[in-house]
């Protein structure tokens, strides 16, 4: 019952999510997150899972890049980041490289917390 809750949270946010490229090609990752954090200074969130780092911009501070995610998406994958690295669970990662706004960054589509 509460993994269905989160799941439904978690598409209804990543249903909030917007990407002109239907070409995107999705990586699935199950890692441990070892770090995870926000850097104002570019607007982001930086996760590092089983030694890959990951960049999620908010889309407002990154108007050229394609694929934009919103505050919500990103509070949403640092609160599972967080449980899971409080928590020692791995997690489940779909992410893509994004390089049309600067360096190619690996970016974070989908995050599920494992059992």
């Amino acid at each position: 019952m509460k993994t269905r809750k989160i799941l439904g949270l978690l598409l209804a946010v990543t249903a909030g999510m917007v990407s002109s490229d239907a070409q995107a090609v999705l990586v699935q990752q199950v890692c441990t997150v070892s770090s995870v954090g926000w850097r104002e200074d570019i607007k982001a969130l930086r996760t590092i899972c089983g030694g890959t780092v990951l960049w999620n911009r908010e889309a407002d501070a990154n108007p050229s890049c394609t694929f934009k995610t919103s505050m919500d998406a990103i509070k949403l994958f640092q609160t599972t980041a967080n449980a899971a690295l409080l928590s020692g669970k791995s997690v489940q990662i779909f992410h893509e490289t994004q390089a049309e706004c600067g360096p190619a960054d690996l970016v974070i589509r989908e995050m599920y917390l494992l059992d």
